[in-house]
């Protein structure tokens, strides 16, 4: 009877992890969520394709972003990354694309989310067992005017360049005088003039 009873526990132990098994491969093969993606436009997109592998990195844009949040941000770069992948395989299928990299940009130079793509499991550069990485924003947006400081610091900062005093021929930004256009510019006071720094967090991997 005990054998008996020692064979049962063995079958139910199987049967369990085979259960939590089936689980994790059929949860692993579930398409992501994107319920939440909003509207987008894309910005550009750049073959960055080695020899052994077909790549892309496109910049989007959320029009008016700050009405919306972090997990829409996720949502939205990985819906954009599931259709353009697509497009772009039928537009240029010499390139042979397996990975997009899709850039949620705010502003010039700031990303609030990043989605990678790659359609044979194998990451950015074809060796990781990785299908989606997205990252999201990490905590709130600061005021949309911050994005036009750092839009206006971009376009502006060649004009406010004075010589440098500790490198010879070298210059540097007159950050104050910089800073004090802007502001004029965009009718805020003085000390709201800073560049936005974001932090991003991984929202997906799988």
């Amino acid at each position: 009877m005990n054998r008996f009873h020692k064979l049962i526990n063995y079958a139910i132990v199987i049967i369990v992890v085979g259960f939590v098994a089936a689980a994790f491969l059929w949860d692993n093969k579930k398409e992501p969520d994107m319920s939440q993606a909003v509207k987008y436009e894309v910005i550009d997109v750049l073959n960055s394709s080695v020899t052994s592998r077909g790549r892309a990195i496109m910049e989007i844009r959320i029009p008016e972003f700050q009405n919306y949040n972090p997990e829409q941000y996720a949502h939205t770069a990985m819906k954009a990354a599931e259709v353009s992948i697509e497009k772009l395989r039928k537009k240029y299928p010499e390139e042979n694309y397996q990975a997009l990299f899709v850039r949620v940009m705010a502003a010039k130079d700031e990303m609030i989310a990043t989605a990678l793509y790659a359609i044979d499991n194998k990451g950015w550069d074809g060796t990781t067992g990785v299908e989606w990485k997205v990252e999201t924003l990490d905590g709130k947006l600061p005021p949309v005017e911050y994005f036009q400081t750092s839009d206006l610091w971009i376009e502006m900062r060649k004009d406010y360049q004075i010589p440098d005093p500790v490198s010879e021929g070298s210059t540097m930004t007159d950050e104050d005088a910089l800073r004090s256009a802007i502001a004029e510019q965009l009718h805020i006071p003085f000390d709201m003039v800073h560049l936005p720094i974001f932090s991003l967090s991984e929202y997906l991997r799988k």
